[in-house]
């Protein structure tokens, strides 16, 4: 289901697409009477990705039907526009060639939208807090939007977009294919969980779950076969996976049974597990605690001499103190996770040799993984031979 509005006030709709496992693209306005106790609702929802505008230039009235059916009218989806308005809406059926054009154009605005997610909520909703009806009548509430949130518009094609910097382009690009990830994650953590069955007691759900990527991948998607499998949704999608993970606790994984268990997580976790056991690492604590990281440790391909060339090289170009200011700032700093991953990268203040974006992501998804599940191009991969239809990296 793809829907584009102006306003969102009723959640009642999406509620009841998540729950029968239909994936939603929603896109809306920030701006009265949008509401952000719902925003913060469908947030919540399984299936659901929900992507913003502030312009007021933005008022569209699209509902499309997956590749069936699209609805262009006047209803908002807001309670008065789907309960008590006289509203007008007509249908686009699929065979009509105008409704290629609907769904282009949805996609066109689902690019230049922004990801929402509960921070620019909080936000929105503070903001709506000081205005009463004259302000929002004349205006005032949507400047305050542009100045704090951001004028976030959807251009016409031809127009193009403002060039971005390298570190825009990344919180942009991360932003957009974490949550097609965190969407698709939500369905399957769900599933993994709900016969209380774990493989393993005492390693955090995020780490079972990526050993067990791991097995579908090595066992059941090798190679090119996540590309082929036919996309898939609710009950079908379903009876994949639990089959999935019913052969997942069926086998004996040694891998994750010994080397994660007994070996990774415990030396991952007691180098990283609070900023003060950052600062107070010696070099070779914190570089036995980077080795555990798979995109750390592949890149000694690179280096003669291997594993220890690399070591000694990511010594040698980072200043001792930086490594720890950076790596604790990393995990344990204020501010959106996100802003502080393209730091790592693009602002010298933090950023390290020999430390790249691979590395970042998955040292974030190995220690707050709860919140920020490790992904990676393996990762989703077998989320897509599970039939999520989801950005690769």
């Amino acid at each position: 289901m793809y829907i584009a509005v102006a306003f969102f006030t009723d959640d009642r709709i999406i509620d009841d697409l998540s729950r029968k496992q239909c994936p939603v693209k929603l896109i809306v306005r920030l701006g009265k009477p949008t509401s952000p106790a719902k925003l913060e609702n469908v947030l919540k929802m399984e299936m659901v990705q929900v992507r913003y505008v502030t312009a007021r230039s933005f008022h569209p009235k699209l509902f499309i039907f997956g590749d069936r059916a699209a609805l262009v009218g006047s209803a908002n989806l807001t309670d008065a526009g789907m309960v008590t308005n006289q509203e007008i809406m007509l249908s686009v059926e699929s065979d009509d060639p105008r409704f290629s054009s609907l769904k282009e154009l949805f996609h066109l605005y689902w690019e230049q939208a922004e990801v929402l997610d509960k921070r620019i909520v909080a936000r929105y909703g503070e903001i709506l807090k000081k205005y009463n009806a004259a302000d929002i009548a004349g205006g005032n509430i949507e400047k305050e939007v542009i100045d704090l949130i951001g004028d976030v518009t959807i251009n016409n094609i031809d127009w193009g977009k403002n060039k971005k910097s390298k570190k825009l382009l990344y919180i942009d690009d991360f932003r957009r294919s974490y949550q097609e990830f965190q969407s698709a994650y939500k369905t399957v953590k769900r599933l993994y969980l709900k016969d209380g069955r774990r493989k393993r007691g005492g390693i955090p759900v995020h780490i079972e779950i990526d050993s067990f990527v791991s097995y579908v991948r090595d066992e059941h998607a090798q190679g090119e076969k996540w590309k082929y499998t036919p996309l898939l949704v609710g009950v079908e999608q379903e009876q994949v996976i639990n089959n999935l993970i019913d052969q997942w606790h069926g086998v004996s994984w040694e891998y994750f049974e010994n080397t994660i268990a007994e070996e990774k997580y415990p030396k991952i976790k007691k180098v990283f597990s609070s900023e003060d056991a950052i600062k107070n690492a010696t070099d070779d604590d914190v570089m036995s605690g980077l080795k555990v990281l798979h995109s750390f440790h592949d890149r000694q391909r690179f280096f003669p001499g291997g594993l220890q060339t690399l070591v000694d090289t990511f010594l040698e170009k980072n200043d001792s103190n930086k490594i720890r200011s950076s790596l604790a700032y990393l995990l344990y700093g204020d501010g959106d996770i996100i802003i502080r991953m393209a730091n790592l990268l693009y602002n010298s203040d933090y950023s390290l040799k020999q430390f790249g974006r691979a590395n970042i992501q998955e040292l974030v998804g190995w220690m707050i993984g709860d919140d920020f599940p490790i992904v990676n191009g393996r990762t989703t991969k077998v989320l897509r031979f599970m039939g999520f239809d989801i950005i690769q990296l």
